[in-house]
């Protein structure tokens, strides 16, 4: 079905890490290898390169209105090493100046939040079709619901998180997390562990 067909959506997601649609390759990869450290060669090649492919919906004509809302304990967290994960940050700034396109981040200061509970994406639209929800399990397990009471909790739950994070925030946040990486030896490895005997 084509996206027209389906109205006009927006896509509303949160996140623990920054989101699959978000993310450049070398951060995909170092993503993929932490949660499925037994996917490795061509399997984990044709995973990063099915992630990256989904991207080019951000610069399709019809794509949707697109809402990310990430924990700030994932800008600071150096998946894929500091060099991966600067160039990861600028990324997302720039993505962020994109019209059609939010990203606001929660800060530390929020404390817990309904959030760290887990990701979650809803799909709403403006059309006849019923909104769906959309939750990733940490065993990798998928579960879609279009279960309006299911997809209005998640709603308010999202409009909840979006007041606790000022789109004004995001640029300042990112340079400080920029800035704790600087200096830094690059040889970190944050998806891959060695044990020495």
């Amino acid at each position: 079905m084509s996206p027209q067909a389906l109205g006009t959506p927006q896509c509303t997601q949160t996140a623990p890490v920054i989101p699959g649609m978000l993310q450049i390759e070398e951060y995909a990869r170092a993503t993929s290898l932490a949660f499925s450290p037994h996917i490795t060669g061509e399997r984990l090649d044709r995973a990063v390169e099915a992630r990256l492919q989904r991207q080019e919906l951000l610069e399709s004509d019809h794509r949707p209105e697109f809402f990310f809302i990430i924990d700030e304990a994932a800008i600071h967290r150096w998946t894929g090493g500091p060099g991966v994960m600067k160039s990861q940050l600028l990324h997302l700034k720039e993505v962020a100046t994109r019209p059609g396109i939010s990203i606001q981040i929660v800060p530390f200061s929020v404390g817990a939040h309904v959030g760290l509970q887990g990701s979650f994406v809803l799909l709403e639209f403006d059309g006849e079709m019923d909104d769906i929800l959309y939750l990733e399990k940490t065993s990798g397990d998928s579960v879609f619901s279009d279960d309006t009471e299911a997809t209005s909790r998640y709603l308010e739950t999202f409009w909840a998180l979006e007041a606790q994070a000022p789109r004004e925030d995001l640029p300042h946040l990112i340079d400080r997390a920029i800035e704790g990486m600087n200096g830094v030896p690059e040889a970190r490895p944050s998806a891959e562990v060695s044990v020495e005997a």
